[in-house]
């Protein structure tokens, strides 16, 4: 709530959570694709 008054922008993943094993490997495929891209 107190990011959210200062105005940092926020985000969701909606009712979905991930969790830290999963999210970093989602991360790394992102990553990983966006430089196969360029």
């Amino acid at each position: 709530e107190l990011a959210e008054c200062e105005g940092a922008a926020l985000f969701s993943l909606g009712p979905t959570t991930l969790r830290a094993e999963t999210a970093a490997i989602a991360a790394c495929a992102v990553v990983l694709y966006e430089l196969a891209a360029a």
